[in-house]
């Protein structure tokens, strides 16, 4: 009969532990999400982590780009981030600009040639230079090595240096000079505004700016709308007032970035207590409580998406209307490059050390 009730006391125990590991087993695959981190239409990881467990960001490459972050719902992740249900993270890229190399010319004596500005690697266009009296032969680097257009030069400024080879005189008969009659000199003059040189005219005009083709102007700045990055939110400040029974309270709030994908700014969140210990307990990082003591209460609240966009270095911020109305983009605000304007003048004018000068020749007398 012993035997008969131990066993019966022995089911019943095995059954509650039974019950037991299965409600444990739920619990905790209840508490699991999955977060996967996708790079266009390949997957580079996935994660199965705790709902609110904090999680870094995986490195990935690109040739020819940097990465330009990791985005949920078009918000921008840091490391330490969590969720709190299963998520898709999304990478986007910046293209790599080419890097770029600048020629000077030195003529020598010819006439001058303005520098120009070229990618590396890129198939060389060299000028040929003018010089009364002399013939060009070709360009010298510093160290006297000839340059040509098949040249393959290292990705660094180069200055060259024209050679030049004086040009034979045509021989003419040996013939007894005729005397020329003394004659007045020539003489010259300019319309109005012009400078006489010489036989030659001068006038200076105005330098002009305007932005460069890869560019769209906005006011007074260049803007490259292929350029752009999220820029980083900081949250406001603010100052909030509660009322109750006559009495008013005023209060400045703090402000907490939460580390998740919504990327939110808290500014009180409000709960009543009946004592001031249960209210100086109820706080933690997301939340801060206020005692006030004429009131017998604890006071605070909550203020959601308190934040505004910072960009830094020389990018603008715009936002989701102004992009659209400016310059035709359908996307949330984000900072563009500002990019500087170009010099350029007139027609019939030439620049030149920053300066638009025109020419003409003069007029005899």
């Amino acid at each position: 009969m012993k035997n008969k009730k131990l066993g019966i006391i022995l089911a019943a125990i095995l059954g509650l532990l039974i019950i037991a590991t299965v409600v444990c087993l739920l619990v905790f695959r209840g508490n699991k999400i999955t977060v996967s981190f996708v790079d266009g239409e390949t997957v580079i990881s996935t994660l199965n982590v705790k709902k609110g467990e904090k999680i870094n960001l995986p490195g990935v490459e690109r040739e020819g780009y940097d990465l330009e972050g990791w985005y949920y719902n078009n918000e921008k992740l840091r490391d330490g981030v969590f969720f709190t249900e299963n998520a898709i993270v999304i990478a986007r890229w910046l293209e790599q600009s080419k890097p770029t190399m600048r020629i000077v010319f030195d003529t020598d004596g010819g006439k001058d040639l303005e520098p120009i500005t070229i990618e590396c690697d890129s198939e060389l266009k060299l000028p040929t230079p003018t010089r009364d009296g002399y013939k060009f032969v070709n360009w010298l680097d510093k160290n006297e090595v000839i340059i040509s257009n098949e040249t393959k030069l290292a990705c660094e400024d180069v200055s060259l240096k024209a050679k030049w080879e004086k040009e034979e005189a045509t021989a003419t008969p040996t013939t007894k000079p005729t005397p020329t009659p003394t004659t007045k000199p020539k003489e010259y003059t300019c319309p109005n505004g012009y400078t006489l040189n010489g036989t030659k005219c001068t006038i200076e005009g105005t330098v002009r700016e305007k932005c460069p083709s890869d560019t769209k102007a906005d006011g007074t700045l260049c803007i490259r709308t292929s350029d752009s990055n999220g820029g980083d939110r900081v949250c406001k400040s603010d100052t909030v007032s509660i009322d109750g029974k006559g009495h008013t309270w005023t209060g400045q709030g703090d402000y907490y970035f939460f580390g998740n994908s919504y990327g939110k700014c808290a500014y009180y969140w409000w709960q009543s207590y009946t004592t001031q210990s249960q209210c100086e307990g109820a706080h933690d990082i997301n939340h801060k409580t206020t005692w006030v003591s004429e009131l017998g209460k604890c006071y605070a609240e909550t203020k959601m998406n308190n934040y505004e966009t910072v960009c830094s270095g020389d990018y603008q911020y715009y936002s989701s209307d102004e992009l659209s109305s400016k310059f035709g983009i359908h996307d949330g605000g984000k900072c563009l490059r500002k990019v500087s304007k170009e010099k350029y003048c007139d027609s019939g004018y030439t620049l030149t050390n920053n300066k638009c000068i025109k020419t003409i020749d003069a007029t005899e007398k």
